[in-house]
């Protein structure tokens, strides 16, 4: 397929097209020979590459710049822009998404183990490509989800916003005149819950015939993955990964953003450029790393979680207030973990996790400590395990503060408890 591109826009073929992306300018895009748009939007010190793919379909990837601009991501930032998506309409045809698989394929093995970023259906494509994992350094998926989201709950969710659920004309008149100015209209009319204005329906139109048949088609096993979400997000919810046991593992970290939508860096920028800081932080680290898994006992009718107080022999943080957890053993699931530690320091037996509601890192003289911690619900009659712990007290948000050491405003077990309680809010 010959592409004729104008202006400052570059003519690639394949063979030129490793050493075109070498030599990128800023803000010059670069086409391959299937039509895939690279745009650098940052060169920065460091040797990764960072491929954002944005959600819809429909739009490109311009819509990203709001979340890369107040990032300083070390090497080079890609905005990829598959053919016939957005704005990327040159010699557009009809059945080129079909290609898409392919395209991204591809587009993908133009880098040395790049970093794949994808928002919403970036994320699901990237779900769907079980050969992607080999290729990849790193995988980070925001407002996307494991499978097609269930219509009832994004019912319940919208009815909960007071978002109408019942097109209005300009919806109507979409469905009958499908145009990009009816498509325009009919998104900004839905923008409390959907996106914004896009430029090209046809992909739209596409992916809705796939949609209903979406499933992840693998799961990273070892590629250090985040995947973020917003707890108000009506197209894709957050519960989709918390409710899928697959993605519960040691290299996957599920993070869940209170107040916040479908784009979540709008409502949540600077935890979001922590959790960015926090994940190339871990690529740059070479001391030897251990996986502690610490979970909340949650009282969902009370709104109270389950603290206790490490007895004064202990060898790390002696007297203070902590959740129950441990050290996950090799080969051990993030499940079997919170069963094991629940039973051996409180009597007690899993029912239920809900979600990981936090991740943070600390360290000893010899290791790096990655620390997940999830809300759960269990059963049994609590009882301490007295060598470690001398007291238990089940606390309110006004209590959270037991969590913090004499002279602390705040610290990462306190923020924990602030992001559970601000789940069993908004239940």
């Amino acid at each position: 397929m010959i592409k004729k591109i104008l202006g400052l826009v570059c003519m690639v073929t394949l063979t030129s097209l490793s050493a075109s992306l070498k030599t990128a300018q800023l803000h010059q895009p670069v086409f391959d020979e299937f039509g895939t748009r690279y745009t650098l939007v940052q060169a920065n010190p460091g040797s990764d590459n960072w491929l954002f793919v944005p959600g819809g379909p429909g739009f490109d990837a311009t819509s990203l710049l709001p979340l890369v601009n107040q990032l300083e991501l070390p090497g080079k930032t890609w905005l990829i822009d598959l053919p016939g998506n957005g704005d990327n309409t040159q010699d557009y045809e009809k059945g080129i998404f079909d290609t898409w698989s392919n395209c991204i394929l591809y587009a993908v093995q133009q880098f040395e183990k790049p970093i794949y970023v994808g928002h919403s259906y970036g994320g699901q494509l990237a779900l769907s490509l079980p050969h992607l994992e080999p290729l990849l350094k790193g995988l980070i998926l925001i407002g996307s989800s494991p499978r097609c989201p269930d219509i009832d709950e994004l019912t319940r969710m919208r009815k909960e916003r007071g978002i109408e659920d019942l097109p209005n004309e300009c919806v109507r008149e979409f469905l009958a005149h499908q145009t990009n100015e009816n498509f325009k209209r009919a998104l900004f009319y839905q923008a409390v819950c959907h996106f914004p204005p896009a430029s090209n329906f046809h992909a739209t139109l596409w992916w809705r015939g796939k949609l209903p048949h979406y499933q992840a088609q693998w799961v990273p096993q070892t590629l250090p993955t985040l995947i973020i979400g917003g707890a108000q997000d009506c197209i894709n919810p957050a519960a989709l990964f918390d409710r899928d046991s697959r993605f519960r593992r040691p290299n996957c970290s599920i993070i869940t953003l209170a107040q916040a939508g479908h784009f979540p860096w709008l409502e949540q920028m600077p935890r979001i450029r922590s959790l960015f800081d926090t994940y190339i932080q871990d690529f740059t680290t070479t001391t030897k790393k251990q996986v502690v898994v610490d979970c909340l006992i949650t009282d969902l009718h009370n709104k109270t979680v389950l603290i206790q107080q490490r007895s004064g022999t202990r060898k790390l943080f002696p007297y203070c207030w902590d959740f129950i957890g441990g050290h996950l053993e090799p080969n051990e699931s993030i499940d079997d973990c919170i069963s094991r530690e629940l039973h051996e320091e409180a009597n007690m037996q899993l029912v239920n996790i809900i979600k990981q509601i936090h991740e943070f890192r600390w360290a000893t003289s010899t290791y790096e400590v990655m620390d997940k911690v999830y809300m759960i619900t269990a059963e049994g009659e609590f009882r301490l395990e007295t060598d470690k712990a001398i007291a238990a007290k089940w606390i309110t948000r006004n209590e959270a503060t037991l969590l913090l050491k004499p002279g602390e405003t705040t610290n990462e077990m306190y923020q924990a408890a602030l992001h559970a309680f601000d789940y069993l809010d908004s239940i």
